[in-house]
């Protein structure tokens, strides 16, 4: 098995592979997450279907590792004709975009994924991430365990909380008697409060939330 280039609508795609199934082409994307099964992204499945535009047939194979968990899941995903031009508009629509952001120097013209929770990690090391901006959002995030002081999870936490607070983000840090965070309440420009949130997640999974 090997990637296989296709070109469409000007956008240049890698396919991790393509067979050959009654006659008919039909295109394989494989991904691996850290995630627990199942979980098929929307993402996932748009690139599917713009590899299955970009070969004119209505099939595609999804192929998901779970590296966490050690599971391996397999989907076959069907395209109606309406939802394939709908694909391609959207891929024509986003090219453009980009080309116009290009062609005015100025990337910041182009979408930001920020308010995207399957995509926004992009956010974490986009060297355009200081000079973004996106709409004014807040959450809190509470931990089913208090972080204790000096541990390497409140590190990870003030850390981020510092960094959204330089850029002009309201974080505040709830602590119980003891001094340990209990929550992460934060308010102010979603692209900068990605790194905190993402975090604050990660950490709650980490030590037992769902």
């Amino acid at each position: 098995m090997r990637e296989v280039v296709v070109v469409h609508n000007g956008v240049i795609h890698t396919v991790d592979s393509i067979v050959l199934e009654r006659g008919s082409l039909v295109p394989v994307e494989i991904k691996t997450t850290r995630s627990s099964p199942p979980s098929v992204k929307s993402h996932y499945l748009l690139q599917l279907g713009m590899y299955c535009a970009a070969l004119k047939v209505s099939r595609g194979k999804l192929v998901i590792f779970y590296l966490n968990d050690g599971v391996v899941e397999a989907y076959s995903a069907v395209y109606s004709r309406d939802l394939l031009r709908r694909i391609d508009q959207f891929e024509v629509e986003k090219r453009l975009e980009i080309e116009e952001a290009l062609r005015l120097k100025d990337l910041l013209k182009a979408s930001c994924v920020a308010g995207d929770p399957d995509l926004d990690w992009k956010c974490l090391t986009c060297q355009h991430w200081a000079k973004c901006s996106g709409r004014h959002v807040s959450f809190r995030i509470d931990f089913p365990q208090p972080l204790i002081a000096g541990r390497a999870y409140e590190g990870a936490v003030l850390r981020e909380a510092l960094l959204a607070g330089e850029h002009g983000c309201d974080v505040k840090l709830h602590r119980n008697q003891a001094g340990e965070i209990t929550a992460v309440e934060a308010s102010g420009d979603e692209v900068k409060l990605v790194p905190l949130r993402r975090i604050a997640e990660d950490v709650k999974v980490r030590i037992g939330g769902k």
